[in-house]
This record gives structure tokens, C-alpha cells and sequence, in this order.
């Protein structure tokens, strides 16, 4: 009987979570919805731009002096995020937090979620996905230093994205580069 009375209690709670789960899933859709508008918007941008080879891109941005290789892995970093293949779309003076930030003035029936969220003047997209690629593609050791670099604490990760995002692409192409 006890044994019954477990897997009773197990199940109920099962129940439970997956309710649970639900019911949260269901109360953000206009969230996700606004996050999903916001990446579209923003990958979008960049495919309005002219594009170059990434080779072009570094040639005209980049001395001989700096490591082409490093820069390129920063470089494959954002090409990725942003899915422009092998081919630049932005200029090495652009902001980082103008590829990454859409504006509330840039979206489409968005109060209510704008509201939930509690933002303010924009949205940040791939923020997070742009520090997880940095620090894989540098590996563990190499991203310490470059965090270090910018000034920023490894726990601090709000504070790394904001720091990102006051970097031109140059900035943060040179930063990770050595």
C-alpha cells in the first residue's frame, strides 16, 4: 500500500508540473511572440546592407599586423548569430547595439507584451547567444582574458552584454583577437 500511496504522490505532482509548465508557456506567448518579432526585424536589417567576402571585409578593416584568424572567429560569431552565411552585412564602425537592439518604435503591436516584459526603449536579441558563441569559439581561458580586457567580471553577465554592446564591431573583433 505505502508503495501505491509514492507513486500516487508522484504522478500528482507530475501532473502538477506539467500544468505548470502549460500555463507559464501559455501566459508569455506575447513575449515569445515579441522576441521572435525583434530577431526577425534585426536579421532582417542586415540583409538590407550591401555585402563583401569575409576575406574583403578583413582586408579593408584590418591591418596585416592584426591576426586574421582570430578575427575571423569572432567574425564567424556573428555571421552565425545573425545566419548571413559568409557574407558581411555591416561595417566594422557599426555598434554592436545597433545590431542587437530593436526599438519598441520598430515593432508592430507590442504594448501589452512591451508592458509585461518591462522594457523600456528597446529589446536586446541574441545578447546571450553572442556571449555563449564568444566564449566557445574562444575557449574557457581566452574568454577570461578577454572579459578582463573589456573590464567586466566573468558572474557579471548583464554587465558583459552591456559592455558588448558599447563596442563597435571593430572593438569587439579586435578584443577577442588577441
Amino acid at each position: 500500500m505505502n508503495g501505491m500511496n509514492i507513486l500516487f504522490v508522484f504522478l500528482i505532482l507530475a501532473v502538477v508540473a506539467i500544468f505548470g509548465v502549460w500555463l507559464a508557456n501559455f501566459l508569455n506567448r506575447d513575449i515569445k511572440c515579441l522576441i521572435a518579432q525583434a530577431e526577425k526585424i534585426a536579421k532582417n536589417r542586415l540583409h538590407e546592407n550591401e555585402s563583401c567576402s569575409i576575406d574583403d571585409f578583413l582586408k579593408k578593416e584590418f591591418s596585416t599586423e592584426t591576426s586574421p584568424q582570430n578575427i575571423k572567429l569572432g567574425l564567424q560569431v556573428l555571421l552565425e548569430i545573425f545566419e548571413l552565411g559568409s557574407q558581411v552585412r555591416f561595417k566594422s564602425s557599426d555598434s554592436m547595439g545597433e545590431l542587437f537592439r530593436v526599438y519598441r518604435e520598430e515593432l508592430q503591436d507590442v504594448d501589452s507584451a512591451w508592458k509585461k516584459a518591462g522594457l523600456e526603449e528597446y529589446i536586446e536579441v541574441f545578447s546571450d547567444e553572442l556571449l555563449d558563441k564568444t566564449s566557445q569559439s574562444l575557449g574557457k581561458d581566452h574568454f577570461l582574458k578577454f572579459l578582463m580586457k573589456l573590464g567586466v567580471e566573468e558572474s557579471e553577465r548583464d554587465a558583459q552584454k552591456d559592455v558588448l554592446m558599447g563596442l563597435s564591431v571593430k572593438g569587439y573583433l579586435l578584443a577577442a583577437q588577441q
